[in-house]
């Protein structure tokens, strides 16, 4: 095994533990959209486009780990971020795949939820999805925050149980409610709109996505 990256260490645990789940596991690709309030700084402007850039890849493993790739506009990596649903946690990892530059413990919810409702439906990835909102409330700095996700029954369905530690942002009730990957998810707060809109979904065995993932694990 060569470029013993924390990356690649990482998603070669997702490829070879064990597991008999019946789930979806493939990779779906998002645009994202940023809409700046005239107020936040052109400094905290340049670092979200930076650090997003403009596409994401959402690897969805059989264990229920996750990694998302973060792609600029000429195709080249961001950043990684990668779920693990054994220790419950999301780690942040530069483009290079070599540091975590930060940690998130996933197994609360550090938002208040005011109110959920089912919103429009929309077409995503030529699926017909339902979208539902989390109106929201930020417990320590008590900011308004709006959660929505959309998925499509039409999707292949996902095993709930596996991503149960994911509760922050509501991922981990909304997978139970619908069994499916998400397919557009928005966050509005005070300063921001980020939007991931997905426009491909496609099953993948575990190698082909340590391919997409530019890793070589024989």
């Amino acid at each position: 095994m060569k470029n013993l990256k924390i990356l690649t260490l990482f998603l070669v645990l997702f490829a070879t533990t064990a597991t008999t789940a019946q789930t979806f596991t493939g990779v779906v690709t998002f645009d994202i959209d940023f809409e700046f309030e005239k107020d936040f700084s052109i400094a905290n402007r340049v670092n979200y486009l930076t650090q997003y850039g403009e596409q994401a890849l959402m690897f969805y493993m059989p264990t229920g780990d996750t990694a998302r790739k973060y792609l600029d506009a000429n195709g080249d990596p961001t950043m990684y971020q990668l779920y693990s649903q054994k220790a419950g946690e999301l780690l942040f990892v530069d483009a290079n795949g070599e540091d975590i530059w930060d940690r998130l413990d996933t197994t609360g919810n550090s938002l208040e939820l005011l109110n959920f409702k089912e919103v429009e439906s929309e077409v995503l990835a030529d699926l017909e999805s339902s979208c539902y909102e989390y109106y929201s409330k930020d417990i320590k700095s008590g900011e308004e925050v709006l959660v929505y996700f959309c998925a499509s029954e039409n999707a292949p369905k996902l095993d709930y149980r596996l991503l149960n530690n994911h509760v922050e942002y509501y991922l981990a009730d909304f997978y139970k409610m619908t069994e499916r990957p998400y397919l557009k998810y928005q966050l509005v707060t005070d300063n921001f709109t980020m939007t991931f809109t997905a426009t491909k979904i496609e099953e993948m065995g575990v190698q082909e996505m340590l391919r997409l993932l530019g890793l070589s694990v024989d």
